[in-house]
């Protein structure tokens, strides 16, 4: 007997034909669509509500929830459906507050739904008929960019960090820092978030390398000597330090002897993302001994 193919198939748009031709904003909604209607029925109402809450509290905006919903205290579990519903909806019809969710969702769940869920994105991915732009590697969304770059600098680190306790700081903040670049749009406050995260993802890697509680700006000859810079990278890691000190703390008053910050750019916050990826990747083949494409061992 005739296997049965999987449903839904890959080509099924190639046999039936779309009515229009697959834009990016329809494509969206279907991805979306794909990943929503397996994961609501996983969310209480009370799940719900909170992952929203989570969502906002990461993109900074505004409670789009009514304030009240008008059933009396008998009428609780309506009323907590209803809030429950409007919560996913707030979600669910958003492409920034979807992504954020997912991975959320990711990170708050046990390995073996970390990999199922992880699968489901990925296949929605795959079924999408144009290239949103983005991938799922390491339970984040990255842009589309260099491949070649994206892979080497910052997958790589991440699939090497994997699960490893001693390395869990250095694997969220660096998370953090990819995803606030995403998320920025061009907005300072988080593109400067980015850049601080990305920092201290590496000053928790040189903590762990130098087995010692202190700044990154406070070890970076030392450590310098363990990667076994030359003169030349060790003026770029110091180049890096100063760079983002200047957004780790409060913006100096104007008559302070302190340097003022110099504007973020997208591109530039970019560029220090990738060299913070290129510094870990480095730290963790000195410190592991990996070779040029490798995996740490937890």
């Amino acid at each position: 007997m005739e296997e049965r193919r999987a449903w839904p198939d890959p080509s099924v748009f190639g046999r039936i034909g779309p009515q229009d031709p697959p834009t990016i904003d329809v494509e969206r909604m279907r991805f979306l669509n794909r990943v929503w209607n397996e994961l609501a029925p996983k969310l209480t109402p009370a799940k719900a509500n909170r992952l929203l809450t989570e969502v906002l509290f990461e993109l900074g905006e505004a409670d789009p929830r009514p304030t009240g919903l008008p059933f009396p205290d008998f009428y609780r579990a309506l009323r907590d459906n209803v809030s429950g519903s409007v919560a996913l909806e707030c979600l669910r019809s958003d492409w920034r507050r979807s992504l954020v969710a997912f991975e959320l969702y990711c990170s708050e769940v046990d390995e073996s739904e970390r990999h199922a869920f992880s699968t489901l994105v990925e296949r929605a991915l795959g079924l999408a008929q144009v290239d949103l732009g983005i991938e799922w590697k390491g339970s984040v969304f990255v842009s589309r960019g260099a491949r070649l770059l994206d892979d080497r600098l910052l997958m790589d680190p991440l699939e090497w960090l994997g699960d490893n306790q001693e390395l869990s700081k250095v694997r969220r903040c660096f998370e953090h820092a990819l995803s606030l670049y995403r998320e920025s749009n061009g907005e300072e406050n988080k593109l400067k978030d980015a850049v601080a995260n990305a920092y201290e993802s590496l000053e928790a890697m040189a903590k762990v390398v130098m087995e010692a509680d202190k700044d990154l700006s406070a070890v970076q000859e030392k450590l310098a000597s363990k990667l076994d810079l030359g003169k030349h990278f060790k003026a770029i890691l110091h180049e890096y330090i100063e760079f983002a000190n200047l957004f780790r703390h409060a913006e100096p008053l104007s008559d302070s002897p302190r340097p003022q910050r110099p504007p973020l750019t997208d591109e530039g916050v970019e560029f220090f993302v990738y060299l913070t990826g290129l510094f870990l990747r480095l730290t963790l083949r000195k410190k592991r001994r990996l070779p040029a494409r490798g995996c740490i061992s937890s």
